[in-house]
């Protein structure tokens, strides 16, 4: 399918996960100028410009000797400020910025989300999205001699274990000079098609189970009131360890009519199919679970931020409302200081995680408890903490950040058993 300026599709209205970057007493957002390689940068601009892409895949950040890769950290964050200036929903992978020499681990605030290459996590990531990237044959590109094809079995189930750890599938092909996709590939991807079309729900729109533990048997994923158990090793029992309590009303094995019984045993539940597997990928059990509801959504309108001129709190600060706490200054200046101060309103009474991303001093209170202390100074990097909060009520939060000299990243995220990751949004989060 080709595309022209002309005749380009548009995109419809998505949520964003993009940092902001503008820090009042600084004048307004940063400008750089363009990077050093114009001829991209023009080329870029066409891009958007011309095709409005919803995402821009960076790559090539790691160290050269022959010849030397010039681009800088600095470089990557003119880029993607210059980009996010022409195009604010616009999503960057976090290739754009440097790695430093010899060191392999990308840093968690670069770009709006990760990219695991050849492999994915073995639990949902902290601290950001996340898009595990993988070839089908061994080789990036065409590679005439490439026989080393993962199997429809393997990539599938890469897929159900990546959906169930909350994270994306971008899986590479390699055209021939013609265009065409090697029929081992092409098999390969019709394959998983068949699968997805019966059993696309345990993917689509899907993410992790915080409510039980991982499986020896297969994965689990969550979309709604719906928990799908994947079944890679079929067993007419299989146990479902309970790590956050919760009701089944319901079972089935996806395409087929058989029974399926349920039992409280030890530390969870017995999940018992009455007859074959249906699929030898990965048999579907959906079952509809009840868990704790949440509460209505809040009208909360951010919260209370004083920015001072100065790395300690102290001076004139100026005064404004923040509607939530997701910033990637990078290098518009230094020593300045940040004091947030509001309320936090759960919608579910739960145990919560605050996680702080930050560069490079950070302390989060809530309900007067100190629950993240990243005092000492420090490079991009998480910090988190635990407290148990009732839904639908009201606690005092004060975040605190300060930033000495190089880059500043600040980001707060919350997560429970019911509560998949996010930035804590504006709607829980109210000046009084």
């Amino acid at each position: 399918m080709t595309c022209s300026p002309s005749s380009k599709p548009r995109r419809t209205a998505r949520a964003s996960s993009s940092a902001s970057t503008t820090r009042p007493g600084t004048g307004t957002t940063p400008t750089p100028g363009r990077p050093r390689t114009s001829r991209g940068t023009r080329q870029l601009v066409e891009l958007i410009d011309g095709y409005d892409p919803a995402l821009l895949w960076f790559d090539g950040d790691w160290d050269t000797n022959n010849p030397p890769n010039p681009w800088t950290k600095q470089d990557g964050a003119e880029l993607e400020t210059f980009l996010k200036a022409k195009d604010p929903d616009l999503l960057i992978n976090n290739r754009i910025s440097k790695r430093a020499p010899g060191v392999k681990e990308r840093r968690v605030v670069d770009g709006d989300f990760g990219t695991p290459e050849q492999t994915f996590p073995s639990a949902p990531i902290d601290g950001q999205l996340w898009e595990s990237c993988m070839t089908i044959p061994s080789k990036w590109g065409y590679a005439k001699w490439d026989k080393n094809f993962k199997s429809a079995t393997t990539l599938t189930r890469n897929l159900v274990d990546i959906a169930s750890r909350s994270g994306n599938y971008l899986l590479n092909v390699g055209p021939d000079k013609l265009g065409r996709i090697p029929a081992p590939e092409s098999d390969r991807l019709r394959a998983m098609g068949s699968w997805l079309s019966q059993h696309g729900d345990a993917v689509y729109g899907a993410g992790a189970a915080p409510w039980v533990a991982d499986p020896a048997w297969g994965a689990v994923s969550r979309k709604g009131d719906k928990l799908h158990l994947s079944v890679y090793d079929w067993s007419n029992s299989l146990h479902l360890k309970v790590l956050e309590p919760f009701d089944i009303t319901s079972a089935r094995v996806i395409g087929s009519p058989q029974g399926v019984s349920v039992v409280k045993a030890g530390d969870g539940y017995d999940v018992k199919p009455s007859g074959a597997k249906t699929n030898d990928v990965a048999t579907v059990i959906e079952l509809t679970v009840r868990g704790e509801q949440a509460a209505p959504a809040g009208t909360g309108n951010g919260l209370r931020a004083q920015y001072f001129p100065t790395n300690n709190w102290t001076g004139t600060p100026v005064t404004r409302t923040d509607p939530s706490l997701n910033f990637a200054w990078r290098f518009d200046g230094d020593n300045f200081s940040v004091r947030w101060t509001g309320f936090v309103q759960p919608r579910f009474s739960d145990t919560y995680t605050f996680l702080a991303v930050s560069d490079e001093i950070a302390k989060v209170w809530v309900d007067g408890k100190l629950v993240v202390d990243a005092s000492q100074a420090h490079q991009a990097r998480i910090d988190k903490g635990t407290i148990a909060l009732q839904a639908g009520k009201k606690y005092a939060i004060k975040v605190d950040f300060a930033e000495r000299t190089g880059e500043a990243h600040f980001k707060l995220l919350w997560s429970s058993a019911n509560q998949s990751q996010q930035v804590v949004p504006k709607e829980q989060l109210f000046t009084n």
